[in-house]
């Protein structure tokens, strides 16, 4: 039998990780928690998953 190969790998938006940054600051700075729902929504955007 043939042997099969997948390889999956995640792209991660470069915005990303300034806009955690953004978020954990402005959390600290207020002392608010953020809208969990919309933050997930956000970085989902930025996320892309890469099948090979």
């Amino acid at each position: 039998m043939a042997q099969t190969t997948i390889e999956v790998s995640f792209k991660v938006a470069w915005w990303v990780r300034w806009y955690l940054v953004g978020v954990v600051l402005t959390c600290r700075l207020t002392g608010l928690t953020p809208d969990f729902g919309k933050v997930e929504a956000t970085i989902l955007r930025g996320i892309k998953l890469v099948i090979r």
